[in-house]
């Protein structure tokens, strides 16, 4: 009796919190009717078209199926093509790619920059400068994929030369996100085989995500509304894997560790490479976040020049060519509108040609 006392006391708390529950009871029930009927969530469209040639790999933690071409991928609200040759390499169709080639070979690896996510291959950096090197009779392999980091780069890589796969050199494009994967996402099994981190962390979005509709978008739309005022750019610009380079806290949490971690695999990956007598060259580029921030002669610039000068490889310094030093703020946000997805960290098909087009006038080989 005493509960219904309160209820009467405060009805407006009352009928809100009754409309929430009721709000929120349709909204899951809605939400697992569209995953019973479609088998995948209302936002998850995109991931789940992706199942379709994202694969797991025992080796390597994960890769792309072989021989598949599709037209419509749905991400960040792009349509894009995919397609991979017979080995799993991205490619602009579906092609045999043998492990042994005569014409001179390049292999790019990275993550989803090099891999070219939302953007048709030929329009990616790597496709721009397959296209160009073709003409000089070089054959050029896209061997990134999304989420890799030096512990794959090295794992996957050395797999592909204990299969037989041959070629005569390797560029790394390693991203600012590699060092936060480094520290938080993948470890090496026992076996040799890279395995996620068994310390994972509770994902609340993914959980809303997955379960709602309108409280996805609801809280998508305040979170938008949210970081365009505190960033004054539609950019995601206090992203937690890039803040490293610039805020201490972030460097302290996970950043000498991943930067630790990082070194011991690309050294283990340039002792593999010099055996087998393959040229590597490492790049590096900035996110929104260093562009904003004028991060010129960022860590991650300073920390891979010096790897690459003690190794006696090429060095490749992308930030020059995003970041203008005598750039104010509003020239800076339109170097973002110019090059990147909107609302995104990832470059448009504008980046992906000023990426191939600095590569290319400095590439010895053409």
């Amino acid at each position: 009796m005493g509960q219904f006392r309160i209820l009467r006391r405060n009805p407006r708390i009352t009928i809100t919190t009754i409309l929430l529950i009721a709000f929120l009871g349709i909204d899951v029930s809605s939400a697992r009717l569209f995953y019973l009927y479609h088998g995948y969530g209302f936002f998850m469209k995109s991931a789940y078209t992706e199942k379709t040639y994202r694969i797991q790999s025992v080796k390597f933690h994960h890769g792309l199926k072989p021989s598949i071409y599709i037209r419509d991928v749905r991400w960040e609200n792009r349509s894009y093509t995919v397609a991979t040759d017979s080995l799993g390499f991205k490619a602009g169709t579906k092609k045999e790619t043998s492990l042994v080639n005569e014409r001179y070979r390049i292999v790019f690896i990275g993550d989803s920059f090099t891999e070219g996510v939302g953007v048709n291959y030929e329009n990616t950096f790597v496709g721009r400068i397959d296209s160009e090197l073709s003409k000089s009779d070089i054959e050029v392999i896209n061997a990134g994929v999304i989420s890799y980091s030096p512990i794959i780069y090295y794992t996957k890589i050395k797999h592909l030369v204990d299969q037989g796969f041959r070629f005569n050199e390797l560029i790394v494009f390693i991203d600012i996100s590699d060092i936060h994967d480094e520290a938080y996402s993948y470890e090496m099994s026992d076996g040799g085989n890279v395995v996620t981190r068994k310390a994972l962390q509770f994902n609340a979005k993914t959980l809303i995500r997955d379960n709602t509709i309108l409280c996805y978008y609801i809280l998508n739309k305040v979170y938008d509304f949210l970081v365009e005022i505190r960033n004054g750019s539609e950019f995601p610009i206090n992203i937690q894997h890039s803040n490293w380079t610039t805020h201490e806290e972030a460097y302290n949490a996970f950043g000498k560790k991943g930067l630790q971690k990082s070194r011991l695999y690309m050294d283990k990956l340039i002792n593999l490479l010099n055996l087998n007598d393959i040229e590597l060259t490492v790049a590096v580029y900035p996110w929104p976040a260093q562009i904003m921030r004028n991060d010129l002669n960022s860590r991650q610039v300073v920390f891979w020049k010096e790897w690459a000068k003690k190794n006696d490889v090429d060095f490749i310094n992308l930030f020059p060519v995003f970041i203008n030093e005598d750039c104010n703020t509003s020239c800076r946000t339109q170097a973002l509108d110019r090059y990147f997805i909107a609302k995104n960290v990832h470059w448009n098909e504008d980046g992906h040609k000023l990426v191939a087009d600095s590569f290319l006038s400095n590439y010895p080989h053409r």
